[in-house]
Formats: C-alpha cells, structure tokens, sequence
C-alpha cells in the first residue's frame, strides 16, 4: 500500500501521509455506514474494516487499480475546495496527488 491515502467522503477528500493516520481518523461506524472509499496512491481500493478502537486498512477490494476514478475525485474536489480547475500542467496522478498536498496540505 503506497501513501498517501485519500479517503473520499462523499466528495470530501481528505488525504493522509499513512496507512496509520488515516485509519487513526475514520470512526468505524461511519466504515460500517459505508461512509467512505479509500484509495492508496496508485488508485487501487483499499478495504476498510471497522474494528475498534481504530479502523482496519487491509487488502485489495479489487486486482486492478482505479486511478482514472481517484483521478476525477480529486479533481472534483479541487475544483469545489478551490473554486479552479487544477492547472493544465497537472497530467499524472502522481502530479495530481502533490498538487493535492502542497495545496490542501495532509490531514492529522
């Protein structure tokens, strides 16, 4: 699993510099709700598993990644967080993700 992890909350990114800190933030009720879809950064899907007292962040939830879906996420929030399109330059996940980070910055 490779950082950063993006936890998307209905539309709400939230990114993390590890596997730790993210599941340190989801509440395993909210994983229980199906609340979120996390992602690593290379867009595969990671499963949550809502055990106590912090969540579980194991496994594949599928073979093949997702990045084009990771990649409209984030480009989606960008665009309602910021009220801009990311920069025309920004062509690569990998580039997408640090835009993400040097502009929103990781959460704790």
């Amino acid at each position: 699993m490779r950082p950063p992890i993006v936890i998307d909350e209905h539309g709400d990114i939230d990114i993390f510099p590890s596997v730790e800190a993210a599941a340190r933030y989801i509440e395993p009720i909210d994983v229980l709700n199906n609340e979120f879809v996390a992602y690593d950064s290379l867009g595969f899907l990671r499963h949550l598993d809502p055990t106590e007292p912090v969540v579980g962040i194991s496994g594949y939830l599928s073979d093949d990644p997702c990045p084009d879906q990771l990649d409209q996420a984030l480009r989606s929030f960008v665009e309602r967080a910021s009220g801009t399109p990311v920069p025309t330059d920004v062509t690569s996940l990998e580039g997408l993700l640090a835009f993400c980070v040097r502009k929103f910055g990781y959460t704790e």
